[in-house]
């Protein structure tokens, strides 16, 4: 961090007998408050890092589990399920700060396998409740589950089912898949809100 000069021609504009240092120890008590006022709304939230990437991690598990279940569509339609899975995950998140004030990292993980979703799924979810159930409300729990359900509906909506994605939004096993996440996370009193809010469209 750069410091500010001593001398007399300096910022501060000293008297030429080394006074400049007052206002520059001032601007560093004042830099040094700003630190702690920011420090102190980190240590506000409920979450540890470690916490906030697991939530981060379930929501998108969520989705490619959905994403694996159909793979009509060919490589196009797979492109257009990822891009909807980054978005709807920061959609997600997005939505479960503004209602919780907790700021999530809805960062894509850097090492991320597809195919093991359905897997990990039932561990994930077990594992980021147990969290929230000790430490939040269950009214922001619920948001927090409807979020990842949305995610799962976004990636099913991206393309159709059917040839080229001409069928229905979501296909027959797109939406057991959803069921699955569902159950997983204790949502199934979820589902048909979600359903009702689902704002994607089938794009062809």
């Amino acid at each position: 961090m750069a410091l500010v000069s001593n001398s007399s021609h300096g910022a501060g504009g000293g008297d030429g007998h080394g006074n400049d240092r007052v206002p520059t120890n001032r601007a560093r008590r004042g830099e040094r408050m700003s630190k702690a006022t920011d420090n102190s709304k980190k240590a506000a939230s409920k979450f540890t890092a470690e916490e906030r990437r697991q939530m981060c991690t379930l929501a998108w598990i969520a989705g490619a589990a959905v994403s694996v279940t159909d793979q009509v569509g060919g490589i196009k339609a797979e492109a257009r399920e990822v891009e909807a899975l980054r978005r709807a995950v920061a959609k997600c998140f997005t939505v479960y700060q503004t209602k919780t004030n907790e700021n999530l990292s809805a960062e894509e993980p850097s090492t991320f396998d597809f195919d093991k979703a359905e897997s990990l799924l039932g561990h994930a979810a077990e594992q980021v409740l147990a969290m929230l159930e000790k430490k939040d409300t269950p009214q922001n729990v619920d948001i927090f589950k409807k979020g990842v359900l949305d995610v799962a509906f976004q990636v099913a909506a991206a393309y159709g089912a059917g040839f080229l994605g001409r069928g229905d939004a979501v296909s027959a096993s797109e939406s057991a898949m959803i069921d699955k996440v569902a159950q997983a996370l204790k949502a199934t009193h979820l589902v048909d809100a979600v359903k009702a809010e689902a704002t994607v469209s089938k794009t062809k």
